[in-house]
């Protein structure tokens, strides 16, 4: 009895001694909470049929939008869960108001503008772009005067070729611009140009412009002599002579008299010309008549074919351009210039790397978890756990900067998607 009394004493009298009240103190509320706090499976039941995978995380927002975890699903062990069945969350701490809420099953999409959307946040859009805006300070003259000569000759011995190889593509489309000269010339030059001439363009032209013919053709017949044109005439059909006496006095009329006067006025018709196509390219009907005919040409798939074709048999495809090119890009001073270029541009091209990927040291946060969900399929679904208060509406709002500070993969932060939403359905058909 001694014994037993003195024992937990003397423990208690060590501890006291070594140990200080306050540390003491704080040590035991830590286990009381502990315990209080301990781990407890709760169960939620499916609506609809659904894919619930075994560790799917489960997430809660508080009423500042902040997501914390507060579980995971540990059961069923099965691919696919039907209406109805009994879903086994083990719910980290055991005074949470499990009873009062629903669950939500929340996928995120998998395709390069969600990546972008994680990678290239607003912060570092600015960074790179203050990057990319050091480059262009310090080294775009440099770069442009490395690369001009480069250019140059790359257009210089690319020229030839293409324009042999492109005269080439088209006399071998030539069958293919046929027809389409004639559907176009069937379906809008008829049936929308030639009406639109007869109606707006000839008034307005016209209209400017017989003002100025009357006047140029006045000044010329003051300077026709009637009686040399009808001599001559008479002479050409009487004599008959080898050389015609009036084409000879019509060239002499234009020489010396028609080709001065039409030059003293060419300023008068580039003005007339000039209000013409002003006139013309603010009238509504010959801008949409234009529009409608250059949308109709964009449009046309047949068009877009044959150009595709012409281009992939002058350009892209041929082997003469990818020969010449392939030249040019691996002669020395090429492969010189571009050397030192990159010299230049290599801290910049690091710290854009560093921005985006991270470190040899540290990989960045988006990165990583672009990684986990797209590679190693990782964080493809998750539940959220909503108050009932909240049910038929979406959950708390979260910003993707709260979420990254929170080490919340962004992919959580996708709009709310509820149980009957692609998010249980889209993988109905994976194995």
């Amino acid at each position: 009895m001694a014994v037993w009394v003195s024992l937990p004493l003397a423990i208690w009298l060590i501890v006291r001694a070594f140990v200080p009240l306050d540390e003491l103190s704080a040590g035991v509320n830590r286990l009381w909470r502990q315990w209080q706090n301990r781990p407890i499976e709760q169960t939620a039941v499916t609506e609809e049929w659904l894919i619930v995978n075994y560790r799917d995380p489960v997430f809660y927002y508080d009423e500042f939008g902040q997501p914390s975890r507060i579980g995971h699903v540990v059961s069923p062990s099965e691919i696919g869960a039907p209406a109805g069945t009994n879903v086994r969350v083990q719910v980290y701490d055991a005074t949470f108001p499990w009873s009062q809420g629903r669950l939500e099953l929340h996928r995120p999409n998998r395709n390069l503008a969600r990546v972008a959307e994680v990678m290239l946040t607003e912060e570092r859009l600015e960074r790179l772009q203050a990057i990319l805006n050091q480059v262009r300070q310090q080294h775009q003259a440099e770069v442009s005067a490395e690369l001009g000569p480069i250019i140059r000759q790359a257009f210089q011995e690319l020229r030839p070729v293409i324009e042999s190889e492109l005269r080439n593509a088209i006399e071998t489309h030539r069958p293919q611009l046929d027809q389409l000269s004639e559907k176009y010339r069937m379906r809008i030059v008829n049936q929308r140009l030639v009406p639109l001439v007869q109606s707006e363009i000839l008034p307005v032209v016209q209209k400017h412009a017989t003002p100025l013919m009357e006047k140029v053709g006045a000044e010329m017949w003051q300077k026709v002599s009637l009686w040399r044109f009808a001599w001559r005439y008479i002479y050409d059909g009487s004599v008959g002579p080898s050389e015609k006496l009036v084409q000879q006095e019509w060239r002499r009329f234009m020489d010396q008299h028609a080709m001065p006067i039409l030059q003293s006025h060419s300023e008068d018709f580039v003005d007339v010309q000039t209000v013409i196509v002003r006139e013309l390219s603010a009238n509504p009907r010959v801008k949409q008549a234009i529009r409608d005919s250059l949308d109709e040409v964009i449009d046309d798939e047949d068009a877009w074919r044959v150009v595709r074709s012409i281009l992939s048999q002058a350009i892209t495809s041929n082997p003469q351009v990818q020969q010449k090119l392939r030249e040019v890009l691996q002669s020395p001073q090429t492969q010189a210039t571009l050397n030192r270029i990159g010299d230049r541009l290599e801290p910049y091209a690091v710290q854009i790397g560093a921005e985006l990927f991270g470190t040899p040291q540290e990989v960045n946060k988006e990165f990583a978890l672009v990684l986990r969900h797209m590679i190693l399929n990782k964080d493809e679904q998750w539940l959220v756990w909503v108050p009932n208060e909240s049910v038929g509406g979406n959950s708390s709002p979260i910003s993707i900067s709260a979420a990254a500070e929170l080490g919340i993969p962004p992919f959580f932060l996708q709009s709310p998607v509820n149980q009957g939403d692609e998010a249980g359905t889209d993988r109905g058909s994976e194995p």
